[in-house]
């Protein structure tokens, strides 16, 4: 089964980018977010579809 993943949002974490980490926008509502390196290896081995930022898929898990 493939899951939406959490993408922590830049407002939250301003090192991400010491972590190797890279900035994308979010799909659904466009706010700067952090894709992991532990993302980046889900994605690639279809562990995972995509991702939103915390805000959004707490959201959808909410069913809001």
């Amino acid at each position: 089964m493939k899951t939406i993943a959490f993408m922590p949002l830049q407002k939250n974490v301003s090192d991400g980018e010491e972590k190797g980490w890279t900035l994308k926008r979010c799909p659904k509502c466009g706010q700067w977010c952090w894709e992991t390196n532990a993302f980046r290896c889900a994605k690639s081995k279809g562990i995972i579809k995509g991702g939103l930022c915390t805000e959004c898929a707490l959201r959808l898990g909410a069913g809001k």
